[in-house]
């Protein structure tokens, strides 16, 4: 499978998460992005999933992700060995005796789509050598003696924000008070911020006094973890 010259890589992948009983992602690195192109099965599978990256390389993996990931109640563990570098990328998915063992260059990134990426994508029973040995390797990484629990404040990770540019241009594009509409359903949302961490968009007026902008960060095509504290919908609109 490729991500070019046809997009086949993020398809097979949603699918052997999709139906998945449990998951298994060892990547180097996570933003974003990458969360959310995956974000509707990442969110079904919930604890069911776990995910190991790596902080070694500065900005590559964000606490925006991890965070992202964690609000779906995925296992986030981060692994820096003392010697060498973690730099897999093994997505591994079972159902009952089944598996599919993804090995391949595609990181948890917007390079799922964006980049030339390619991989094996191995299926069989759980007990198939290549697929068996796939596993006991995921689960070695996810045991690593230098594995650290992810949590919010734990490790010093960057965020993710919009660069100077593209700051600059949504500022001109929609400003303060600009109203969007939800590619779901058309529902309109107002522009109350655009900031270097994301946007922040609510209902349009009334506004209900409780009622707080729901924060859409960068690289959020369909954000999952923010809705509004009165409607409970969330009403994210855009994809920067």
């Amino acid at each position: 499978m490729a991500t070019w010259p046809e997009q086949e890589l993020l398809p097979s992948l949603r699918a052997s998460l999709a139906d998945a009983d449990s998951a298994l992602l060892c990547v180097a690195f996570a933003n974003q992005k990458g969360v959310n192109l995956l974000g509707p099965q990442l969110k079904v599978l919930g604890r069911r999933c776990r995910l190991v990256v790596t902080s070694s390389f500065s900005g590559e993996t964000t606490a925006t992700a991890l965070a992202s990931a964690a609000a779906m109640h995925i296992g986030v563990r981060v692994l820096n060995p003392s010697s060498g570098t973690f730099h897999p990328k093994l997505y591994l998915a079972r159902k009952g005796t089944a598996s599919v063992a993804v090995v391949g260059s595609a990181n948890l990134t917007g390079g799922l789509v964006s980049n030339i990426e390619a991989a094996a994508v191995l299926k069989g029973a759980l007990d198939d050598p290549a697929i068996a040995d796939a596993w006991t390797l995921g689960e070695r990484l996810w045991d690593h003696p230098a594995n650290i629990s992810w949590s919010a404040g734990r490790l010093s990770l960057p965020p993710e924000e919009l660069g100077d540019e593209l700051l600059a241009a949504l500022r001109r594009a929609v400003p303060d008070g600009s109203l969007l509409s939800t590619l779901a359903d058309g529902r309109p949302n107002l522009v109350t911020a655009v900031v270097p961490q994301g946007v922040y968009v609510r209902p349009p007026a009334p506004r209900p006094r409780a009622c707080r902008p729901s924060w859409c960060p960068p690289g959020c095509s369909s954000w999952p973890g923010t809705t509004c504290a009165c409607t409970g919908r969330s009403p994210t609109t855009t994809c920067w």
